[in-house]
């Protein structure tokens, strides 16, 4: 015998498949431009030159366009206790990046270091946001 399930749980369901198809979405563009990019990347460097400044426009567009639309429809299938768990994630990751750059930066002032590297300082950010929302989700 098969049970119905109840009206929680199927918008749950339904929550869960939207954020599948949003997040599908978004991994699909990012595989569309970063293929688009890495081909002009690798002409770029044997070439030595830089990208076109419509290249970074349009990247900067699309990037813009997506992460607003992307957060718009994820709010509508994120609760309560989500939606407090990612502020939290947050709040953690720009703890990490207040910490992490401002201290690079001064050993590098200070001699002791070499310059930060911008995209090392994004990525400990990105890490520590995605290991703090495992850390909240979880316990």
């Amino acid at each position: 015998m098969v049970e119905k399930l109840g009206i929680g749980e199927q918008r749950e369901t339904s929550a869960r498949r939207t954020r599948t198809a949003i997040f599908g979405a978004l991994g699909l563009a990012g595989l569309v431009t970063g293929f688009f990019v890495g081909r002009g990347e690798a002409r770029a460097a044997v070439e030595g030159s830089i990208w076109s400044p419509e290249l970074a426009i349009g990247l900067l567009v699309i990037y813009l366009i997506l992460v607003g639309v992307s957060s718009v429809l994820l709010s509508k299938t994120t609760d309560e206790v989500q939606r407090l768990n990612h502020y939290k994630a947050g709040a953690f990751a720009g703890a990490a990046f207040m910490l992490v750059y401002p201290l690079w930066f001064l050993l590098w002032k200070g001699g002791m270091t070499g310059e930060p590297i911008h995209w090392v300082v994004y990525f400990v950010f990105v890490f520590t946001s995605l290991a703090a929302s495992i850390f909240y989700r979880f316990r």
